[in-house]
């Protein structure tokens, strides 16, 4: 099985979150992925902290992690997807956040069980496979 990581769940790794860093642990890194709009998340975060000791912390730690993984690319199809999905959740009055949304649908279009602590958000995506580290 292999893995598409949410932020939160690098997050955690990052945080020392014990759960997750047992089951990251475990995997072999071609088992983990990351969307790129997971990979655009992270470094957003750094940008926020750049020039701090924890910044530079983060930034080595997220690099790290990151650079061990492969990093899938967001493409028309999965753009489709996603549109659909989104159109779907709306119409249900259900829908989730934009950058969720792109992860789902990553996840739908290579057939990827998405790990996250955001369980509620994702479990709202139809056929969506979820796991939760923490747990």
């Amino acid at each position: 099985m292999k893995y598409l990581l949410d932020t939160c769940v690098i997050t955690d790794f990052i945080k020392n979150q014990k759960e997750t860093v047992i089951r990251i642990k475990e995997l072999k890194p071609n088992e983990l992925c990351i969307s790129v709009i997971t990979e655009f998340e992270i470094k957003y975060g750094i940008e926020r902290v750049i020039g701090t000791k924890q910044g530079r912390y983060i930034a080595e730690a997220s690099n790290s992690i990151i650079s061990v993984m492969e990093v899938l690319e967001f493409n028309r199809e999965i753009a489709e997807l996603a549109a659909k999905v989104r159109a779907k959740l709306s119409n249900l009055g259900t829908p989730i956040g934009a950058y969720d949304l792109l992860i789902a649908a990553t996840a739908k279009y290579y057939d990827l069980t998405v790990v996250t602590s955001n369980i509620r958000e994702f479990e709202r995506v139809e056929d969506l496979k979820i796991e939760n580290f923490r747990k």
